[in-house]
């Protein structure tokens, strides 16, 4: 069964200042008036609707404008559980990872910054559209970053995320 927009708003409310949905009715094993959801293994807050999970953030989209989200949807601030409608945001692939974190194995403390034991010096590299885009080589991180930061500014805008 594909979900329709009038059938999430029969079973489901969705506050879009909290972010929080809400089960209007008592459905399967739901109570009405609880919080749906539940988050997973990777911080999403994933809905069970009609036998299906879906993504809340997807969810929240599909509520406020009535039609299934085409591409990803970012979350502004990077909490995958803030589901807030000022925080959701229409994004493809290289805006959604230009908003992401520093990565947890990232040794230069830059995001788009690594070591180039070959040359000994310090490389800045950026991701658009799948691709990777190198920015030079520097003799410092902070430089490197600097290259970084002025690339995803005009890559991405308001997606830059410098760490």
């Amino acid at each position: 069964m594909k979900l329709t927009h009038e059938h999430l708003l029969e079973v489901l409310h969705y506050d879009h200042v909290t972010g929080i949905f809400r089960w209007r009715r008592s459905y399967r094993r739901a109570v009405a008036g609880n919080v749906a959801g539940h988050k997973n293994h990777r911080g999403y807050v994933m809905i069970s609707v009609g036998g299906r999970l879906f993504l809340a953030h997807r969810l929240a989209f599909f509520y406020m404008t009535g039609e299934w989200p085409i591409g990803l949807i970012d979350h502004e601030d990077t909490d995958k559980s803030n589901n807030r409608w000022v925080n959701l945001r229409d994004a493809n692939s290289s805006q959604n990872g230009a908003n992401s974190k520093l990565a947890c194995n990232n040794s230069s403390g830059f995001k788009g910054v690594s070591w180039d034991a070959e040359s000994c010096r310090w490389q800045a590299f950026i991701h658009i559209d799948g691709r990777t885009k190198r920015l030079g080589r520097f003799d410092s991180a902070e430089e490197a970053a600097a290259s970084y930061q002025l690339a995803a500014l005009a890559n991405f805008g308001e997606f830059a995320r410098a760490a």
